[in-house]
């Protein structure tokens, strides 16, 4: 098990609300940090999703995070946010990458990667056991 701390903006209110996540108001963060603590509390792994050097700072204040993803952020800015982390965290990179630019994100040094195109564009099978 792990907690997943992110952010998702929603394109609505309503979408907001449907998800309710990633608010931007005081208590979307004080729900974050009470998701951290009890996660700190019962040993479970936390895993933070920022998209900022003001996020990175705020989670590096809890030593008991086990990674920091970072999103949406081009290979030169990953790099420029790998050296604010300087290793004291696992990093994640993820958004915006497929084939074509892996690589680059790859020779970043980030420690793991994830890439959406693997889910949201794959191409699906008609399969039947029909046969059997």
């Amino acid at each position: 098990s792990v907690v997943v701390i992110g952010h998702e903006k929603g394109n609505d209110t309503k979408s907001r609300i449907k998800r309710n996540f990633g608010m931007a108001r005081p208590e979307g963060y004080r729900k974050a940090i009470r998701l951290m603590n009890l996660a700190d509390k019962f040993k479970i792994p936390v895993i933070v999703e920022v998209r900022n050097e003001d996020e990175i700072e705020i989670v590096m204040r809890f030593p008991w995070v086990k990674r920091i993803l970072l999103d949406n952020m081009t290979p030169s800015k990953l790099s420029e946010k790998l050296s604010c982390i300087n290793n004291a965290f696992e990093t994640e990179a993820s958004g915006n990458i497929n084939s074509d630019n892996l690589i680059q994100f790859a020779e970043t040094g980030v420690n793991f990667i994830s890439m959406g195109v693997l889910t949201h564009s794959a191409k699906n099978i008609d399969m039947s056991l029909k046969a059997l």
